[in-house]
């Protein structure tokens, strides 16, 4: 099977318009789906309605990989938080038995998904802001984003202490955190932003295999994505935009 990577950025704030009526017309979300968006709108509203559109598009990029098949199907949520498609329902063209992996995030008005066919993926989004967060937490995360990139293939990921500095570090450990299935929280105890040292070196190893670099996907976001090392290609990878019009799916979904 060859090789494949999609990386689709979401402007939630333009989807807004018409997604609802899409997933009217042609649901994709499984009941669970819905459910968890009512439970955040209870108490959260713009919050709410961004998770729902975020997930909603994240299903019609997964169908894009691997048909109406796996509409409405619930994901397997992991011992770390990461969401999986069932392995034996969800057949990809290229292949009945295996279903891609995928990685969401979603920060302010936007979204970032990823889709692979190699492996285990991660990415994350944070959109601009000042930071709550003490200088010492601040020092700890640079500490952990540097460590993990003289493991990964891109040795230019020098970050500074400013806010945007800091939010890419902390994307970085996301991203890391997403793709090696651990979590963000044995992550940063793993790396000692928790705890105040090096944690576990059997969760330190399973991280050194896995490479992180930088996305650039504009309006000031913050973006990370990580795959073993072996599988993270040394091209630039580049975001592609989701429709932002209801019209444009069709051709979007003929991948």
């Amino acid at each position: 099977m060859t090789s494949e990577i999609d990386i689709v950025f979401v402007d939630l704030a333009v989807i807004a318009a018409w997604i609802d009526d899409e997933e009217r017309a042609t649901p994709r979300l499984a009941a669970s789906d819905v459910a968890r968006a009512a439970r955040i709108m209870a108490t959260r509203d713009a919050d709410g309605r961004a998770w729902r559109a975020a997930r909603i598009a994240t299903r019609i990029i997964l169908e894009r990989w691997c048909g109406s098949a796996i509409r409405s199907l619930p994901f397997v949520i992991e011992d770390g938080g990461r969401p999986t498609l069932p392995q034996s329902k969800a057949p990809t063209p290229q292949s009945a038995a295996t279903a891609p992996a995928f990685s969401v995030s979603h920060s302010g008005d936007a979204a970032l998904i990823a889709i692979s066919s190699d492996g285990p993926i991660g990415v994350d989004l944070e959109a601009p802001r000042q930071l709550a967060m003490s200088p010492q937490r601040r020092a700890l995360l640079l500490t952990a984003a540097a460590r993990l990139s003289r493991h990964g293939d891109a040795a230019d990921l020098t970050i500074d202490g400013s806010e945007a500095g800091v939010l890419r570090a902390w994307v970085q450990l996301e991203a890391v955190a997403k793709a090696s299935g651990l979590g963000i929280g044995r992550v940063l105890t793993a790396h000692g932003v928790v705890g105040g040292r090096v944690g576990d070196a059997g969760q330190t190893a399973i991280t050194q295999d896995i490479a992180v670099r930088d996305l650039a996907v504009g309006g000031g976001y913050a973006a990370a994505i990580a795959m073993a090392r072996s599988a993270l290609p040394s091209d630039p990878i580049l975001a592609k935009p989701f429709p932002t019009k209801r019209a444009d799916l069709a051709d979007f979904l003929k991948r």
